[in-house]
């Protein structure tokens, strides 16, 4: 798999041969993936020499579960250099996106605002956030600037002279998508390319569809349910019961986790959570799973299928929907439970959001705490 038709291995690709032979996954299923396996047929290319053993070769191309397993496992094993292979695909992505805008200054405004504004984010957001959906973002934001430059330039218009009507009919007609041209055209201002006024909707915060006693139910389902897989079954009580976003959950680190004898504590925020008794127990059972990596560090709580990868939002959802289990509507019925409880500052500490969030879950849910004293700062 990484010799070229001589018989002579890719010197780039040994780590991958031993991150293989190493790996305590199924022998069966290494030898079915190495022997037909897509993401195999990738780097018999790499080994023939037919393209470069780099993230940007795999990025270049089709997106599939294939070329993002070969990514995951050449950052794993070492035989490239570790790089955010998300912000890669996207840049990727990028140069297509920009071929297909006709105009050469339009073209020059949406790769000004992409490396300016949206590839910054990859940076900031960091390992803490779904890579897929980061992606997903941007590219909804670019298609939306590409479409709504395209409307003005059929209109006769430039960014600079477009009237603040013809802003306000697209976004009447366009409707939700609209909504992502407000943080590129605040930029625009700032960069003196328009005159134009945006802001977001005002967005009511809408309470949750399930009760309470569903909320519970699902949560009675998840302890007993050993036919529900392990990871996101934990995920979900997690969510149900403290209304942290499984984003936030997945991405834990082994880190936030202390495990004794006596009890086991999660930290979502400043504060830790110590866990009911059955929950610590699958939870204990989660950490005690044997990575599939041999030579990665074990930092993510929930492993994910690919190599040094943590569990994907999807694959909890995925796994929870045949059980009728919805964990964002249970997780928003949490929320209002311990915004109505709660001080919001002591909720921001207990799952990690920010104070301002707490405070508006707190109005939202009906709770008073205009007079609780403010003894958190003077202890």
């Amino acid at each position: 798999m990484i010799a070229d038709p001589d018989g002579h291995p890719h010197p780039q690709l040994l780590p991958v041969a031993k991150f293989l032979l190493d790996s305590p996954s199924n022998p069966n299923s290494r030898l079915e993936w190495i022997t037909d396996g897509a993401g195999a047929r990738i780097l018999r290319r790499m080994a023939a020499r037919e393209m470069a053993v780099s993230l940007r070769a795999v990025a270049e191309l089709r997106v599939t579960a294939a070329t993002s397993y070969v990514a995951a496992l050449l950052l794993e094993s070492g035989a490239v250099p570790a790089d955010d292979f998300a912000r890669i695909r996207f840049e990727v992505w990028l140069t297509g996106l920009l071929s297909s805008v006709p105009n050469s200054r339009d073209r020059g405004i949406v790769q000004q605002y992409a490396s300016w504004v949206v590839k910054r984010r990859f940076a900031v957001a960091g390992e803490n956030t779904d890579p897929l959906q980061r992606s997903q973002r941007a590219r909804h934001e670019l298609l939306e600037i590409r479409s709504f430059l395209a409307v003005l330039r059929a209109a006769g218009y430039e960014l600079e002279d477009t009237p603040q009507r013809l802003y306000d009919e697209y976004c009447a007609g366009r409707g939700d998508p609209a909504e992502q041209l407000v943080r590129f055209l605040r930029w625009a201002r700032t960069q003196h390319l328009t005159r134009l006024r945006s802001d977001y909707r005002v967005q009511v915060k809408r309470g949750p569809t399930v009760s309470d006693d569903q909320r519970w139910e699902w949560v009675r389902t998840l302890l007993i349910r050993e036919d529900i897989s392990l990871g996101p079954r934990v995920v979900g009580l997690l969510t149900l019961l403290f209304g942290v976003p499984v984003t936030r959950i997945v991405t834990l680190r082994r880190t936030a986790v202390t495990v004794d004898e006596e009890q086991v504590t999660v930290a979502f925020g400043p504060d830790p959570v110590q866990l009911p008794p059955r929950l610590a127990e699958l939870l204990r059972r989660v950490i005690e799973t044997p990575s599939r990596s041999p030579v990665a560090e074990d930092r993510w709580v929930f492993r994910g299928l690919r190599p040094g990868a943590h569990l994907a939002n999807g694959s909890v959802s995925a796994a929870l929907r045949p059980a009728g289990i919805s964990v964002q509507q249970g997780r928003l019925v949490a929320l209002m439970n311990l915004s109505r409880d709660l001080q919001p500052a002591v909720v921001a500490d207990l799952i990690g959001v920010t104070a301002v969030t707490a405070a508006r879950w707190s109005t939202h849910a009906g709770g008073d705490w205009s007079v609780y004293p403010m003894l958190r700062d003077s202890l």
